[in-house]
């Protein structure tokens, strides 16, 4: 799944998460608090006229974040759980693990992101 994240209609990052994580970040309590608007982009965007659903995080931006703070915690966890446990850890994949929230997490707190789309 893509996080498409923008500062009203300019893309400001895209960041792709895998099954396992989106899963989690779906079933967040924060997006349903989240308006959602239909739009088009504008005139002169490089996606004229093509529609789109935008969460708009508005106030409940950081109520997201820290969702998304509790299930990178979550995931460390695990993670230190399995060092203790045996001597190598592989994470499941380049978007199935931490690293992945972390970059989340940074264009979402970015004072410039106002929407994001998830595709």
């Amino acid at each position: 799944m893509d996080f498409d994240f923008f500062n009203e209609w300019e893309q400001l990052g895209t960041i792709k998460v895998g099954r396992q994580l989106s899963g989690k970040l779906v079933r967040l309590k924060s997006l349903e608090k989240m308006d959602v608007d239909q739009s088009t982009f504008p005139e002169g965007h490089s996606d004229e006229g093509c529609e789109i659903e935008r969460y708009v995080l508005g106030r409940v931006k950081y109520l997201f974040a820290k969702e998304i703070s509790s299930i990178l915690s979550d995931e460390c966890h695990k993670l230190s759980k399995g060092l203790e446990e045996n001597s190598q850890i592989e994470l499941s994949s380049e978007t199935n693990n931490p690293q992945v929230l972390v970059k989340l997490l940074a264009l979402l707190l970015d004072p410039n992101t106002t929407h994001f789309s998830l595709g």
